[in-house]
């Protein structure tokens, strides 16, 4: 399948090689996954590369995630996404998890 640069980008940031996990959100997590990450997981996990596993910790409500395969190595049509290039902060420098504002729960 073709990732899209996105995907590429979150997969090796976050799944570098299979078995790699990531959990993430919850009732007490101070930070969310921001719209373009959570697009890039889904694409993820949709081409078969990441699939959601059991909870890694007790956190109620987390989502927990475990790379099935890598996304490495970087396509040859795509040097742009070489993380050490010259132009990687153009293509790989944005941001997954953003903090969450404060609940104004009582």
């Amino acid at each position: 399948m073709n990732l899209s640069d996105d995907a590429y980008v979150f997969g090796m940031g976050h799944f570098p090689k299979a078995g790699s996990t990531l959990s993430f959100g919850g009732d007490h997590a101070e930070m969310k996954i921001t719209r373009r990450a959570q697009a890039a997981l889904t694409e993820l996990i949709v081409a078969g590369y990441v699939a959601p596993c059991e909870p890694l910790d007790s956190w109620p409500n987390r989502e927990h995630y475990r790379g099935v395969k890598s996304v490495l190595p970087i396509p040859k049509d795509r040097p742009h996404l070489n993380p050490f290039g010259p132009e990687a902060d153009k293509h790989t420098g944005w941001t997954t998890f953003t903090k969450k504002e404060p609940s104004t729960d009582a």
